[in-house]
């Protein structure tokens, strides 16, 4: 089973800046997939000051409490083609050569 929130913003009642209220809210979707057996896809976007610039985790909008508590962290950019980019920022269970490989999608 699959829960996906889009956009966390949307939901998010606390200070975005605020590494405590952010992992506050981060707690009770731990809960949920420990509770149901399954996954937690949150969406969010990136800051305005990113825009063209090089894929980071600290390009992700908000406290850094949201990259540092979750799991995965993916980054979908456009191509100058109108193709789709699916690039790793963070996921703790690939190896090196796959976090730093780019999923072209059509």
């Amino acid at each position: 089973d699959l829960v996906i929130v889009d956009a966390t913003a949307d939901l998010f009642e606390g200070k975005s800046w605020e590494a405590s209220d952010m992992r506050s809210f981060l707690k009770e979707f731990s809960i949920i997939a420990q509770r149901f057996q399954c996954a937690v896809i949150l969406t969010s976007h990136i800051k305005k000051s990113a825009y063209g610039a090089a894929p980071d985790q600290e390009n992700v909008s908000g406290s850094a409490a949201l990259v540092q508590k979750v799991r995965c962290v993916l980054e979908l950019r456009a191509t100058d083609n109108g193709n789709r980019l699916l690039i790793p920022l963070k996921v703790n269970h690939l190896t090196t050569a796959e976090k730093e490989t780019a999923i072209l999608l059509r």
